[in-house]
């Protein structure tokens, strides 16, 4: 393989590595959330997490805080998909008592398994398969189906 070929692929991979850094932050930031809250959802310390908000420390492949981090994105996506833009839907919701979760979403989405069930949640409502669903986001509660 030609020696410029290995390097563009090895800077493509250390790029997607800042990139997923910098779209974890990007997410706390847009869910309303503190870097502190980073370091507990992916499980970095918070010195870790103060360097990869600032975009200077990647998350590394394959590890823990890699995996969260998917999970966290796709639960602010998800959630983007059904409030849109309202960053005070967004985070109503977040720090609301809601049916789909079973609680604060906020609180449990520092556990993986709870993140998991939050991101299924979210997406349930998405694809309408919501039967019973509440969703509050500050507005009152309403049933997903109506979102």
């Amino acid at each position: 393989m030609h020696a410029g070929t290995i390097a563009a692929q090895e800077h493509q991979k250390q790029r997607a590595i800042f990139l997923l850094a910098q779209a974890s932050a990007r997410a706390i930031d847009l869910l309303g959330l503190s870097s502190a809250a980073l370091a507990r959802i992916i499980g970095v310390s918070e010195p870790t997490d103060s360097r990869i908000c600032k975009g200077d420390y990647p998350i590394a492949p394959d590890s823990k805080a890699d995996e969260r981090s998917f999970l966290l994105i796709r639960v602010y996506r998800s959630l983007d998909a059904l409030v849109g833009t309202d960053d005070e839907k967004r985070e109503a919701w977040l720090r609301g008592m809601n049916e789909a979760p079973g609680g604060v979403p906020l609180q449990p989405i520092e556990r993986t398994v709870s993140l998991v069930a939050t991101l299924n949640d979210l997406d349930g409502i998405r694809v309408g398969a919501c039967a019973g669903i509440a969703m509050c986001c500050g507005t009152g509660c309403r049933s997903a189906c109506d979102a």
